[in-house]
């Protein structure tokens, strides 16, 4: 027998009694079927209602052949009278963010003609996938068309309707349905097959706001939040925009043209930086001692591309190798008159070294700490072992 869906009769319905028909124990917990329930399970890309069973907090529902199935970590007895409460903030933002969805696609469908072909609906953001492209622009006017359609307070209705009458009906769907259908209606706006509750009126969705548009499978992906969400969301960028702008002692519409001069200033800074690095670099490298065969120069300071330019200035007009150990043993070994990677292997044979590279330079990690590498070192530099700052 089918478990009596009142979510589906009363989207506000926050609570009911029912009776167990039935508990089982699994090793996730307890699987409870209801004779109704006013628990919305997983299903149509939007998560299950959360909330309680007596006092037991709902972990999971799932539908089952037409049975809601709870799953709790408190065991019930089949034919005990429970009480079924949901997180009702939680279950009005997923309705609002729901209808918000019905909304975009339906207004996405009837300007461009595309498909929502993915929709996935979580705990914190709002995932629209549609089967053609569109501009960022074109994003922004459907979210101004989305809350105007909020403004107009549009009746939204669910209904199963009858086979006749669906056969001849227009109305959006992922799948091929043909009987148990159930159609959510936005007065003039949209048909879509749906299961899941929805607000009555497109009001209560409060707001829409479009976050991002990405290029997905030769269509887009849209980030969608509405509702509760998208305030929360508005309330957070204003008060980074709020902290911004007083830290530039500006306005906060001015704060984008402020960020820019100062994008601009770190970019010069950043330049002559590099430049300023890259000379003090090539000095170090003409200050070391003239000498022939291995050489060893631990690097304090510099490390990444700074290593590397070190490197190549280090083993420019060079006879032999110049290994470089620098944070972290971050190593290179360069080289313009011998080939490095016989060194690198008995680098990873001696001290397990993971790297590689050419003939002309090889680089990588050495797990062992300085004392060892220095150990190594010892008696197999004729250039000796050398310490380099930076700064």
């Amino acid at each position: 027998m089918s478990t009596r869906k009142l979510y589906d009769e009363d989207s506000h319905l926050r609570e009911c009694e029912a009776v167990v028909r039935s508990a089982e124990q699994t090793d996730q917990g307890w699987q409870v079927v209801l004779d109704r329930t006013v628990f919305f399970p997983e299903g149509g890309g939007q998560s299950c209602d959360k909330g309680w069973i007596d006092e037991a907090p709902v972990l999971d529902v799932q539908e089952k052949n037409g049975e809601i199935c709870h799953l709790t970590e408190t065991p019930f007895r089949a034919g005990q009278t429970v009480k079924c409460r949901i997180d009702w903030p939680f279950r009005f933002s997923m309705m609002q963010n729901h209808s918000g969805e019905h909304v975009v696609s339906g207004l996405v469908h009837a300007r461009y003609g595309y498909d929502n072909v993915g929709f996935h609906l979580g705990s914190d953001l709002v995932t629209l996938d549609f089967n053609g492209p569109m501009t960022k622009a074109e994003v922004r006017e459907i979210e101004t068309l989305a809350n105007q359609a909020v403004w107009e307070d549009l009746r939204i209705t669910a209904r199963y309707p009858a086979p006749e009458e669906l056969a001849g009906m227009e109305y959006r769907s992922k799948l091929d349905l043909t009987e148990n259908v159930r159609i959510v209606e936005i007065e003039g706006l949209d048909r879509c097959a749906c299961c899941a509750p929805h607000v009555r009126t497109t009001g209560e969705i409060g707001q829409i706001r479009l976050l991002e548009v990405q290029n997905y499978k030769g269509g887009v992906r849209i980030y969608m939040l509405a509702g509760a969400r998208a305030l929360e969301y508005c309330q957070m960028v204003q008060d980074q925009a709020a902290a911004i702008a007083m830290h530039f002692s500006t306005k906060v519409e001015n704060v984008q043209n402020s960020v820019q001069r100062l994008a601009a200033q770190y970019a010069g800074l950043l330049e002559d930086r590099n430049r300023l690095s890259t000379e003090l670099i090539r000095r170090k490298a003409a200050e070391l001692p003239a000498s022939e065969g291995l050489r060893v120069l631990f690097v304090r300071d510099w490390q990444g591309e700074e290593l590397r330019i070190f490197a190549n200035y280090a083993a420019a007009g060079y006879r032999g190798i110049t290994m470089l150990v620098g944070p972290q043993n971050r190593y290179i070994l360069a080289s313009v008159t011998d080939d490095v990677r016989p060194l690198n292997q008995e680098l990873r044979t001696a001290l397990s070294a993971k790297g590689g590279g050419s003939a002309n330079m090889a680089q990588g990690a050495i797990p062992a700490d300085e004392a060892a590498i220095r150990a190594w070192a010892e008696g197999k530099c004729p250039a000796g072992i050398h310490e380099i700052r930076g700064f």
